[in-house]
């Protein structure tokens, strides 16, 4: 069980993953924005760059941060990226149900990921929060991966019929 009375500084623990972020010549980029702004939070692998919604509790910008360098981690390790993630998305088009779960999977591997660097780093992390985080980011790719199957079911006399794309 957690201590409720632990005080810990976010901001510290984010100058640290800054700086793990930089002996690995990963930039981080800041930007202010909308709870409703879409793609805030991401990474470009390509440009070695992790961008981050600046105006938020930095509890949760860390838990964010932690599962973007995940992203960066998983991808650094091209051969293993290729094995389980291109095959899957070279072969399946981006809206077949199959590329979508592959995606969901990368996203958790991420947030794996993320956490385990927090306990390498020995930084603190409120597995509580973590959790709910993580969660309500999830729950985003689940909806989006059932969203199009979704809207190609019919009703026919009042029962629903899925005509799911069978991938």
């Amino acid at each position: 069980m957690e201590r409720k009375s632990k005080i810990i500084n976010w901001n510290s623990q984010l100058e640290q993953l800054e700086e793990y972020c930089l002996s690995k010549n990963w930039n981080i980029e800041y930007k202010k924005g909308r709870d409703k702004d879409k793609k805030l939070d991401f990474t470009s692998v390509s440009e070695n760059l992790i961008v981050l919604k600046k105006n938020r509790h930095p509890e949760i910008t860390f838990y964010v941060m932690l599962h973007e360098i995940g992203h960066m981690m998983l991808c650094q390790n091209r051969k293993m990226y290729r094995e389980r993630f291109n095959a899957v998305f070279d072969d399946f088009s981006r809206g077949s149900l199959t590329h979508k779960v592959k995606t969901v999977e990368e996203e958790l591997d991420a947030w794996k990921i993320g956490f385990k660097l927090a306990k390498r780093l020995k930084l603190y992390v409120n597995r509580r929060k973590f959790e709910t985080v993580k969660a309500r980011c999830i729950s985003t790719y689940l909806i989006w991966a059932v969203e199009q199957k979704m809207k190609k079911e019919t009703k026919t006399n009042g029962t629903v019929i899925a005509i799911g794309d069978g991938k």
